[in-house]
């Protein structure tokens, strides 16, 4: 009776997500969720700083410190959690992170023409007199005219959709494909976006 009540699921008291708890009374679905409530109890925030603050007054503190951030325990060693971390300062909008523009590209941008061995930047000229007068894509096969787009958090304002639709269209009208990928995307699923890439330059006779 207790094994078949643990294989139900529950919802997380602090995120709502769903996970079989490990025991009856389990109520969080990570030691992060945990954390993040008990830190939201009356006078938790203090006792939390006052207790930071004991630490660092221990001479062992600045020692014990420098020796993690050395180990491989420190999770920032690890080159794929640098780039969330950056990713998530760029999509907060710290503009000096900000790719793109003339700053150069992003690192999913990066990733991603790196994995696939085409053009990043790519210019193409419209011929109009009006603007704009070319388009500038992220990554671009010329020969197969197929571009990629690596959208951040900006490409959610509406002004920027707008744009986004009449480059698409013009684009479309002048024989590109173009696909679209997000920032978070990009990341996580590398393999996935790369696949789907390569759909459109081998696609699938079945």
């Amino acid at each position: 009776m207790g094994i078949n009540r643990l294989k139900k699921t529950i919802l997380c008291e602090a995120c709502s997500a769903e996970f079989h708890p490990h025991s009856q009374h389990t109520r969080f679905c990570s030691r992060s969720c945990r954390s993040k409530a008990t830190a939201r109890l009356p006078g938790e925030a203090e006792r939390r700083r006052a207790t930071l603050a004991e630490a660092r007054a221990q001479p062992s503190y600045q020692q014990h410190l420098s020796e993690y951030l050395k180990s491989d325990r420190n999770p920032f060693k690890d080159p794929s959690i640098q780039v969330k971390a950056r990713l998530a300062l760029r999509e907060r909008g710290y503009s000096m992170l900000n790719g793109g523009n003339g700053t150069g590209i992003t690192i999913p941008q990066a990733l991603l023409q790196a994995r696939l061995g085409w053009t990043a930047e790519y210019v193409v000229s419209t011929g109009a007199p009006y603007r704009p007068p070319h388009y500038k894509i992220d990554i671009a096969e010329p020969t197969l005219k197929i571009a990629i787009e690596v959208d951040g958090a900006s490409h959610n304002s509406q002004k920027v959709i707008a744009a986004d639709k009449r480059k698409e269209a013009w684009m479309t009208e002048h024989g590109w494909r173009l696909l679209r990928f997000t920032n978070s995307r990009v990341l996580r699923e590398t393999d996935a976006v790369v696949e789907e890439v390569m759909s459109l330059v081998f696609p699938s006779t079945t």
